[in-house]
């Protein structure tokens, strides 16, 4: 394997920061519909990133023969509560979409701390795709949260790519989905336009242990 997984550091952190924001604003969906830009997005989820990256769930992938970061996740407590952002219009659905799949997924049972690792961000750098670097990030982070004392693991599921990885090949169970051409913010549908794939997915999977 070119790549290795492991924690992110202090002196990676910037470096994840960097790749975790451009792949959103270059690459998702639901950024690219809301006109989302690097310079207001980096200001936007930085408090939020910040504080996540510091809690210790967190890891990357890194690429044995430069040590460059080459893909995230960006992990935290699901009943951690949100630090302080920018109050920006501009990505309010976006959070919007969040706070709706989160409810349904609380409904469903009593949730404790320390028993739900969130994925809060998950990007993999475009010269990497297609080679296995986001599936080590979702195994690595199973014995991970394991090893922290976490039963579960969940996240949003927002490519057909993430989506068919860890709901068939993973075995993951969809907890809550939304229809994207649906989805109404403020009497609009800012999401209309995404075809592939059509829905948003939060999954939920088990922690597990290294051996396993």
């Amino acid at each position: 394997m070119r790549f290795a997984i492991c924690p992110i550091n202090e002196t990676s952190t910037a470096s994840a920061f960097e790749l975790a924001t451009e792949v959103f604003v270059r690459h998702s969906h639901l950024h690219k519909a809301v006109g989302a830009d690097l310079r207001s997005y980096r200001a936007y989820v930085a408090a939020g990133f910040f504080r996540d990256v510091a809690d210790g769930l967190s890891l990357m992938a890194v690429d044995r023969t430069d040590n460059n970061v080459i893909g995230v996740l960006i992990v935290r407590d699901f009943i951690s509560p949100a630090p302080p952002q920018l109050d920006d219009p501009q990505y309010a659905p976006i959070a919007a979409v969040t706070s709706h799949l989160e409810s349904i997924y609380r409904r469903q049972r009593q949730i404790s701390a320390g028993e739900v690792a969130l994925v809060d961000m998950a990007a993999v750098h475009p010269d990497y795709a297609g080679q296995g670097v986001y599936r080590a990030l979702r195994m690595a982070l199973a014995t991970h949260g394991f090893a922290r004392g976490y039963r579960y693991i969940a996240g949003e599921l927002s490519s057909a790519v993430t989506q068919r990885l860890v709901l068939d090949h993973l075995q993951h169970r969809n907890c809550a989905e939304l229809v994207l051409a649906d989805f109404i913010y403020e009497s609009k549908r800012p999401f209309a336009a995404i075809k592939t794939p059509p829905k948003i997915i939060l999954a939920e999977g088990p922690t597990t242990p290294p051996s396993a």
